[in-house]
């Protein structure tokens, strides 16, 4: 009776969320933080179904409106800077907005693959101009990379109330926060056009 009391006194004076943030994890196939990739060379094939799950989970002390900013980026674009809050610069895939009740958590399930790519011969570079999302074609304005190099992004971005706009990061008391995650992928194979 004594550690029961107890540990419902502490539970009562205990800061119900002392260490507020908001988690964001990339899942393979499985759910699992495994099976990106059919190889484990990260080459992706034309055509080549890929299935990945962005987990979110809602720590904070509040229900939050939450966007999923997904890029696609070459060698030479620049992450996300999350020390600086500073979004990347590739080119904008898709967005996804989903709303957290405090302690909620959420999957958004991404179905993509490559839909065109290239090999031009007479600047040494590989392109990606188009790929499917989601059932949706996605065009790019010809993504080069001199190794074949490739970058998904997805950023967190958060309804700010008095920006009145989604912002990349978040305050926690005088604290911003801000989070991304990338995955590196290679488009080099034998099976490319050639221009």
């Amino acid at each position: 009776m004594v550690l029961y009391s107890t540990i419902f006194y502490f539970s009562q004076i205990w800061p119900e969320y002392e260490n507020q943030f908001i988690e964001i994890a990339l899942l393979g196939k499985s759910n699992k933080t495994t099976e990106y990739f059919d190889n484990v060379q990260h080459v992706i094939y034309i055509g080549t179904p890929i299935r990945w799950s962005v987990y979110v989970h809602n720590y904070r002390s509040e229900s939050s409106l939450i966007r999923i900013v997904v890029r696609l980026l070459n060698s030479t674009n620049n992450k996300p800077d999350d020390l600086s809050g500073t979004p990347g610069d590739g080119q904008l895939i898709k967005y996804h907005n989903i709303y957290l009740e405090k302690n909620e958590k959420n999957y958004i399930t991404i179905d993509w693959s490559i839909l065109n790519e290239y090999y031009n011969v007479s600047n040494n570079c590989y392109y990606i101009d188009s790929i499917i999302y989601n059932d949706g074609i996605i065009n790019f304005n010809k993504i080069p990379s001199k190794n074949g190099e490739y970058f998904m992004v997805f950023e967190l971005w958060v309804w700010d109330a008095k920006l009145n706009d989604f912002r990349y990061g978040y305050n926690i008391n005088s604290d911003f926060r801000s989070s991304s995650l990338y995955m590196q992928f290679n488009i080099i194979n034998n099976y490319l056009n050639y221009r």
